[in-house]
């Protein structure tokens, strides 16, 4: 709507009001108040300017209740997210696939014996991952699993400019900063006796692969002894855990 036209419908409409209001008042200080705000007025005397007496005239004022949108389910899975990294992403993305999948803590146990520098910058963000759903969204700290670790690119704001002088226009180097996303969630029912027949499967490969004397087989817990111990005497190990 070009300016001039808007100006034009204002102002006749300001003059409409101003004519209605003037003719239904009596007292000069209500003629006074009107004249202010003609338009608003003469809206709240035709009763369109506010929803209040379609609240007036319903017979219930209790909202009724959204069901397009119903309520989200409980969380299952909390999401962390650690900022100002500044390692290379494909050595962080490497321990990164070394660690889906598995339980937090065998995720931990297993980084803090990994020969690498990203393990620690992993390390730290599944630790604050776990206590963040442990105490904020009081998940079980046992039954969480690693579903997801990916590494990407960070904000602007997070990027250092070092200053050397060189030709080209290459005096200034940019060290930019990346962000580690975790994501972690809790272990299914069925996906605890998984874990727990894969754990027996390899404790019994590595068990003779190592050849255990008697009194170390003493201290083995009875969740990693199986019935049919000649299963995997020449076989490789059914699955991952650790």
């Amino acid at each position: 709507m070009v300016g001039w036209q808007r100006n034009c419908i204002q102002s006749l409409t300001r003059h409409f009001g101003k004519a209605t209001l003037v003719e239904a008042t009596s007292t000069p200080q209500t003629q006074q108040s009107l004249l202010r705000r003609p338009f608003y007025h003469y809206s709240q005397h035709l009763g369109i300017s506010s929803s209040r007496n379609l609240l007036s005239d319903s017979s219930s004022n209790v909202p009724s209740p959204n069901t397009l949108n119903p309520p989200p389910p409980s969380l299952k899975q909390v999401q962390y997210v650690l900022k100002g990294v500044t390692q290379d992403p494909n050595k962080i993305d490497l321990v990164g696939k070394l660690v889906r999948g598995m339980r937090v803590e065998d995720v931990l146990s297993q980084l803090s014996v990994t020969d690498k520098q990203a393990a620690k910058t992993m390390y730290q963000a599944i630790y604050s991952a776990r206590a963040d759903a442990t105490y904020k969204h009081g998940l079980d700290p046992d039954r969480l699993l690693v579903a997801g670790a990916s590494i990407g690119k960070g904000f602007v704001g997070f990027s250092k400019k070092r200053l050397a002088y060189h030709g080209k226009g290459n005096g200034i180097k940019v060290r930019p900063k990346h962000q580690l996303a975790v994501v972690l969630r809790e272990i299914a029912p069925e996906e605890e006796a998984e874990i727990a027949r894969q754990r027996a499967d390899n404790f019994l490969y590595l068990s003779k692969r190592l050849r255990l004397t008697k009194e170390e087989n003493k201290n083995i817990p009875l969740q990693l002894i199986r019935k049919n111990k000649g299963k995997f005497s020449d076989g490789e190990p059914s699955g991952m855990a650790s």
